[in-house]
């Protein structure tokens, strides 16, 4: 659950792809805000999957997911070393 008042910066996207998938798009706003919060606490891997999972329940499509999730997960492995499970 996420507190009351949590602020998230939004999907961190690069700007060039803001055209293709906007980093304030309403509908992703749930799997985003369980994201950052879930990163905020430093559980990557929760988060990565929950992201994955909303996303899905969000009806995000197949290709959208994929490039989302990925992103996140390199985003975590090169900047804070995790490593997925496997």
């Amino acid at each position: 659950m996420v507190p009351r008042g949590y602020v998230t910066n939004g999907a961190n996207i690069p700007r060039m792809f803001w055209s293709i998938i906007p980093p304030f798009a309403p509908r992703l706003q749930p799997a985003v805000v369980l994201h950052d919060y879930l990163c905020d606490i430093e559980i990557y891997d929760v988060a990565d999957k929950a992201f994955a999972i909303i996303l899905k329940d969000l009806q995000i499509s197949a290709w959208e997911r994929f490039v989302l999730v990925k992103s996140v997960t390199l985003y975590h492995r090169f900047k804070y070393g995790v490593k997925p499970r496997v």
